[in-house]
């Protein structure tokens, strides 16, 4: 089976613009690229730094999944 990326942004990311990760997850859905997408309510260090359940059990969720 190929692999699965999970592309995820932050809505308050001051680093990586929501515009941006919306229009490479486009990019890469039209180049056949098996990939999901999701924002959160978080900033740019929130993925690296935080304890926030709610990305724990995402990440953790995806990490998991069979396909």
């Amino acid at each position: 089976m190929p692999f699965l990326l999970v592309l995820v942004s932050g809505i308050h990311d001051g680093i990586i613009p929501v515009a941006n990760a919306r229009k490479h997850y486009s990019h890469m859905r039209a180049a056949g690229v098996r990939v999901t997408y999701r924002e959160f309510d978080y900033g740019h260090m929130d993925f690296t730094f935080s304890n926030k359940d709610e990305l724990r059990y995402y990440v953790m969720g995806r990490l998991l999944r069979r396909g």
